[in-house]
């Protein structure tokens, strides 16, 4: 476990606990069948699973997976404390590994490779490159004028998990490690259809923005402003 994440949270139906690597192959298929959406999906869940490990090493990466009474994992969060920061990391460690795999999923999904080419290649190629450059990610004072924002990446639940609070309770664990590390605003983007929106707005995230994303897709912006640190 890391321990850099909140001690677990056990209620009479599930546990939740942060996020290890035993977890990943568990997390990875639930991610691929629950929320198949975007690219990193359509690559596989052996790319996911490395994608959901950077979650787990970078500094600014969190996750936390949600276990039944019979050990299964019936739910899952990963996202950032600093998006600027965990992204900057993951591309200077791990983006050529994670753009290997892409390609290796790629080579047997044709029309995948046509859509990355199409919507992505160069703007990801571009910003693996100019991150590698770099030779640390910029100090605090370097930082001062620049917003500090997290991001939800994934938050997803079985289906027989549903209605028992595993999603409340993954978000609100999250909220509180924002809080304390005195991170002001926590974003996600979700699909416009099905019940995600309802369910952020009556957490009391506010609708910030309305897109088509780079799939064709309409997806929602949703802001929730976290207040001063615990």
């Amino acid at each position: 476990m890391d321990t850099r994440h909140p001690t677990a949270q056990q209620t009479s139906s599930f546990q939740v606990i942060a996020m290890s690597t035993a977890a990943l192959a568990q997390t990875a298929a639930l991610h691929e069948e629950l929320l198949p959406n975007g690219l990193f999906p359509a690559l596989g869940r052996r790319f996911l699973r490395h994608w959901h490990q950077t979650f787990i090493t970078s500094p600014y990466g969190f996750g936390l997976t949600a276990f039944d009474q019979q050990g299964n994992c019936c739910g899952f969060l990963i996202g950032t404390t600093d998006q600027r920061l965990y992204t900057l990391g993951v591309l200077r460690r791990n983006g050529y590994r994670l753009a290997a795999l892409g390609a290796v999923s790629m080579a047997t999904r044709p029309r995948l490779a046509v859509r990355f080419m199409r919507t992505r290649a160069a703007r990801y190629l571009i910003r693996i490159a100019t991150a590698r450059k770099r030779k640390a990610p910029p100090n605090a004072a370097h930082r001062e004028s620049e917003p500090r924002v997290a991001v939800l990446h994934a938050l997803i639940t079985e289906p027989s998990a549903r209605g028992r609070g595993v999603a409340a309770a993954l978000l609100g664990q999250f909220e509180q490690e924002l809080r304390s590390k005195g991170v002001p605003t926590l974003q996600l983007v979700t699909l416009e259809t099905g019940g995600a929106t309802g369910f952020y707005r009556r957490l009391g995230y506010v609708e910030t923005d309305r897109r088509i994303n780079r799939d064709g897709e309409a997806v929602v912006q949703f802001d929730r402003h976290l207040g001063e640190k615990a």
